[in-house]
């Protein structure tokens, strides 16, 4: 799958050369989430996300963490080669693509896409425009998941038994810090999941998982029961996020 991915990106740049459009071209190289650890309805087994915990449809890092790459012969010489740790979110293309349509000329409208609170609301999508900039800040906060009825019931008419979840837990991370809370015992239990989850702690009688990503990129000990402050924080956090959905999350 690799030769044929690569093979197919070299036609694309071919064809870009053919066009003379490479000098006036942004290309942007993702994934959208880590390999299929477990068979479902269209994965089949044989990826790895090592040394990164579990895969796709969980929330470990081995699941949401992807590398990228954003090329362009606009680059500053400083910024070619680089390489940024600034937490950025998919949404944030949207934001990058508006930004370089609009220095070019080209004039859009920003539609209710943009207003999704995403971590900094004034300022989303700016943080993969300022990483071409050098600036690796990026966000504070990225909204994983929020599970809620009406979502993993529409997951559930399309896919398999494999990938149901429960419906009330959240997933956040800010700067350092990411909070699973919920419904955890059952969603611990999910067939998704290729190893056991660390030992639960039990937040105002809620689960939660706490994990220092800089400290502990594997996600292998829940520091929780020593960070119940962070734990809070989150935790509110998740709840501000929830008051937006189209279901009631319940704390």
């Amino acid at each position: 799958m690799v030769t044929q991915m690569d093979d197919g990106f070299g036609q694309i740049l071919a064809a870009l050369d053919q066009k003379n459009m490479r000098d006036n071209t942004v290309i942007i190289f993702l994934s959208d989430h880590g390999a299929a650890l477990v068979k479902s309805c269209w994965d089949y087994v044989g990826g790895s996300n090592k040394p990164y915990r579990d895969g796709k449809f969980t929330f470990f890092e081995g699941g949401i963490k992807s590398p990228a790459f954003v090329w362009t012969p606009w680059l500053e010489d400083d910024v070619k080669g680089a390489h940024s740790k600034a937490l950025v979110h998919v949404v944030d293309i949207y934001s990058l693509v508006l930004s370089l349509a609009h220095n070019q000329g080209i004039t859009g409208t920003v539609s209710d896409l943009f207003k999704i609170k995403q971590g900094e609301f004034k300022d989303a999508g700016k943080f993969l425009l300022k990483a071409l900039h050098g600036d690796h800040s990026g966000r504070k906060t990225i909204l994983h998941n929020l599970a809620t009825k009406l979502s993993q019931g529409e997951l559930r008419k399309y896919c398999s038994p494999v990938t149901e979840q429960p419906d009330n837990y959240g997933v956040i991370r800010h700067h350092n810090f990411k909070l699973f809370y919920g419904d955890l015992q059952a969603w611990c239990r999910s067939e998704v999941l290729t190893e056991p989850c660390p030992d639960l702690v039990f937040v105002n009688g809620r689960a939660a998982m706490l994990f220092d990503i800089e400290r502990d990129p594997y996600e292998r000990v829940n520091i929780a029961a020593t960070n119940l402050d962070v734990v809070q924080k989150l935790a509110d956090m998740i709840s501000e996020y929830a008051k937006d959905a189209p279901t009631q999350w319940v704390v």
